[in-house]
């Protein structure tokens, strides 16, 4: 300690001031902004800030626009110098300013191209589309949707694209498949900008947006599949039925119970037309790919039966691929969530494995045919590993689960799967029907991925059964007043095909 001190009063008086100034105002000072590029921004973009005290992590620090603040989403690096963030949608212009530590900068002021119109209160109910932007593109990559009224939040707002089967949903004499909030392909939604990924059956023809005030004008765009082609024919009607029958044995007030019922997807190559019958209004109608049922202050001895029908669209997909044109991966946060590890694909576990049989190979169809025909020789027919195999070698995956129905109509449980490849979209691999890059119309697909649903009370007991038609992390939801009781899924039956 004396010779630190020693040595610390050896220096010159004019640096030891600048020392001591030095420690004490380290990353205490008032954040400072230099300068941000672009000058002039575009909403939805990133925009580059530079200055001095932001902090090395963002922490509780924040950046404001106007009265503004964006998502914690919207940041993509926050440094203490260099702060990379999207605009969020707050007009023409607005006082830009970096809060941190309860400190504010100086405001500058920041402005945004008049590119999208602005519509008068009452001039347009239904919203509008101004431009579509690129006009061509893609499966998967990014478009943006400029234009007005689209509403602040998504809520149970979509977009739609012209679809690619031969005998689609009508609406209006146009054939079109829905992008909703659940498909996991929207980046940015805002009154006047929507930014989202092409979704995997989109084809060429006119994208709009439907609110609940309506669906806007249509604007063209061309949507090409540069490294083959994919077929989504010969539509099959399937009406499906099943039911849950519940039994509350003991009970204390107050109580509840929720069920969490799938539903059919709404996906490229299926349909979910909607309800033949049910036998009870359900609580929630559609969250997440399931319909939810709510009982509130059971007796002791409390029964009741849920039974649903509905009627569902399901497509043959066939593909050809020209593998020599497939592209490397392009890098995001969507392909990483993609690829990581879960509960039920542990990719982490097959990095090895997954090593010794793509090898060197780097084109992701190759990879993913390599993996196919390595299990399939090996009878490890599982679609499960075969997603995990894929994420380790860096083939986005997802388990596919349904039932699968025969020509006497008898179905049964089962899992598929689907790879990705960029530009092309989602491709079909089935171990049980020994196909790779096709799918028949006998498959009804009720989750696309695993279906992480959040319980409605954080103090509930939840249940997740292996019913393999559905892959949902939640199926029962009951409270501490139900002591106990029981539960019975049918199975799913098919009562019709047309």
């Amino acid at each position: 300690m004396r010779l630190f001190v020693k040595a610390r009063f050896a220096l010159p008086e004019p640096l030891v001031l600048f020392f001591i100034l030095s420690m004490f105002s380290c990353g205490a000072g008032r954040p400072r902004i230099d300068e941000f590029n672009p000058e002039i921004g575009k909403i939805g973009e990133y925009l580059i800030i530079k200055g001095e005290n932001f902090g090395d992590i963002q922490e509780e620090s924040f950046v404001s626009f106007g009265s503004v603040i964006p998502t914690l989403t919207s940041y993509k690096s926050w440094s203490n110098n260099e702060i990379i963030v999207r605009v969020p949608d707050f007009g023409e212009s607005c006082p830009l300013s970096v809060t941190r530590a309860g400190k504010r900068s100086k405001a500058l002021l920041f402005s945004v191209e008049d590119s999208i119109p602005v519509f008068q209160s009452g001039q347009s109910l239904l919203p509008v589309i101004a431009a579509v932007e690129p006009a061509q593109t893609q499966t998967g990559r990014i478009i943006e949707i400029k234009g007005a009224g689209f509403g602040a939040n998504q809520d149970e707002s979509s977009v739609e694209f012209s679809w690619a089967a031969e005998h689609g949903a009508q609406n209006g004499g146009e054939q079109h498949i829905s992008a909703r909030a659940d498909d996991g392909v929207f980046e940015l939604w805002s009154e006047r900008l929507i930014r989202l990924r092409i979704p995997d059956g989109a084809a060429s023809g006119f994208v709009r947006v439907k609110t609940s005030k309506g669906r806007s004008n249509p604007m063209p765009v061309t949507v090409l599949l540069n490294a083959g082609s994919k077929l989504i024919k010969n539509k099959k009607t399937y009406a499906v039925s099943y039911s849950v029958d519940v039994k509350a044995n003991k009970t204390t007030l107050p109580n509840f119970l929720f069920l969490w019922v799938p539903l059919p997807l709404n996906c490229a190559w299926q349909q979910n037309k909607g309800f033949i019958e049910r036998s009870a209004e359900p609580f929630i109608e559609n969250y997440c790919g399931v319909t939810l049922y709510r009982f509130l202050d059971m007796q002791n001895n409390f029964s009741k039966k849920i039974a649903v029908s509905f009627l569902v669209d399901v497509y043959a997909v066939q593909t050809e691929i020209e593998f020599q044109k497939i592209q490397n991966l392009r890098e995001s946060a969507w392909m990483k969530k993609s690829l990581a590890s879960t509960k039920l694909i542990n990719a982490e576990s097959e990095f090895e494995s997954a090593k010794s049989i793509v090898g060197n190979e780097t084109n992701p169809y190759l990879k993913a045919l390599a993996i196919y025909r390595e299990l399939f020789d090996a009878r490890q027919t599982n679609a499960l590993r075969f997603c995990a195999l894929c994420r380790a070698a860096l083939v986005p995956a997802q388990p596919v689960a349904g039932i699968l129905v025969d020509k006497n109509r008898e179905s049964r449980p089962h899992i598929w799967a689907a790879f990705w490849l960029d530009d092309f979209g989602w491709v079909p691999v089935d171990f049980d029907t020994g196909s790779f890059g096709d799918l028949d119309n006998n498959h009804i697909a009720f989750s696309f991925g695993e279906t992480e649903l959040l319980p409605m009370e954080s103090s509930s007991n939840t249940s997740a059964y292996e019913k393999s038609y559905a892959l949902q992390n939640i199926w029962e939801e009951s409270s501490s007043g139900i002591k106990s009781y029981s539960s019975h899924w049918s199975e799913i039956t098919i009562t019709g095909v047309y």
